[in-house]
């Protein structure tokens, strides 16, 4: 396992880059980064989960695909 050396910015920045650029999903840019960076996946989860914006589109991403049941939203 290589540690992970990179700021958190660009982590995400990169992750969205491939969303935008490569139209890949949340979770397969971060997969195809950690597998590019030769970086276990687990080891990004507290990077996500402190990170609201990356983690509520890849929550939002999964529910699409019926991997998580769907989240409870109010109109107001």
């Amino acid at each position: 396992m290589i540690l992970l050396n990179l700021p958190t910015a660009d982590f995400i920045a990169e992750v969205e880059r491939m969303v935008i650029e490569e139209g890949m999903g949340y979770m397969d840019s971060v997969i195809e980064w950690c597998s590019l960076k030769n970086i276990e996946i687990e080891s990004m989860a507290s990077v996500i989960s402190n990170n609201s914006v990356i983690k509520a589109k890849i929550q939002l991403e999964a529910e699409s695909l019926h991997f998580l049941p769907k989240s409870i939203k109010l109109s107001l």
